[in-house]
């Protein structure tokens, strides 16, 4: 059963808005970013910083967060609608262009909200302490070709940052969509502490350039593309490594 509340935002600028930069399958100028963990994992966060880096770059967004038991390895979501024209804040099952999931058992249970030809970005942590091993063995041998998988919470820890997956992942996300770097910057500079504003703007950039360094996910990126949903940013994102 599932506890806790659900809240809308809505945020919209006043900005030149690029009309039909963000072109789903379906026509419409939007797309839905559908960000998934459990309490802890700072899914709500991450969000906002998603939120107000499209804000930034003058697109209508749209916020709807979930709460769970967070305290107890609850679930925690919140979505995202991107472009222009919005009125929903919610999308249903397979409406979601693009899910972000910090755990793995949450990314199965959100799959279903996931576009047939939409992709599912996931981090590979199985934290669920109430999932029998056999349910975990189950999943982890399930061969769903939308899922792109990730070692943030490896990686971070390997960096000393481990409190940073989600900025991390956030990383990995963000070479999906037509936001540019330095929207990332300042988002991510409003929104994260003074301790944490380092290490999480170091672990969006290995985010990036894990994702950039991918050929699956280039190839995804590509196809991706090809309905104006996202670009590929490799040789941007290698171009900056290479400058600094």
């Amino acid at each position: 059963m599932f506890f806790g509340t659900f809240l809308l935002s809505h945020a919209r600028i006043a900005l030149p808005i690029p009309r039909g930069e963000f072109m789903s399958v379906a026509g419409s100028n939007s797309m839905t970013v559908l960000i998934a963990g459990v309490g802890g994992q700072g899914i709500v966060l991450v969000g906002g910083v998603l939120a107000q880096a499209a804000m930034l770059s003058g697109f209508d967004v749209l916020q709807s967060e979930m709460h769970g038991l967070s305290q107890r390895f609850g679930s925690v979501s919140c979505q995202i609608r991107i472009g222009t024209g919005l009125y929903s804040t919610h999308r249903g099952h397979g409406s979601v262009d693009l899910l972000l999931a910090l755990e793995c058992y949450e990314a199965f249970k959100q799959l279903p909200f996931l576009r047939s030809d939409g992709t599912a970005l996931v981090n590979r942590l199985w934290r669920k302490p109430t999932v029998k091993p056999h349910t975990t063995e189950y999943l982890m041998n399930i061969n769903d070709p939308r899922m792109e998988w990730f070692d943030g919470t490896e990686l971070t820890l390997r960096a000393g940052c481990p409190r940073s997956v989600n900025f991390f992942m956030l990383g990995v996300l963000s070479t999906w969509l037509e936001i540019s770097e330095p929207y990332w910057h300042e988002a991510i500079e409003t929104s994260s502490s003074k301790g944490g504003r380092e290490a999480n703007r170091e672990m969006f950039a290995t985010g990036r350039q894990t994702a950039a360094q991918s050929v699956e996910c280039e190839v995804r990126r590509q196809s991706f593309g090809k309905h104006r949903l996202a670009r590929s940013m490799t040789n941007e994102i290698k171009s900056s490594a290479i400058g600094n």
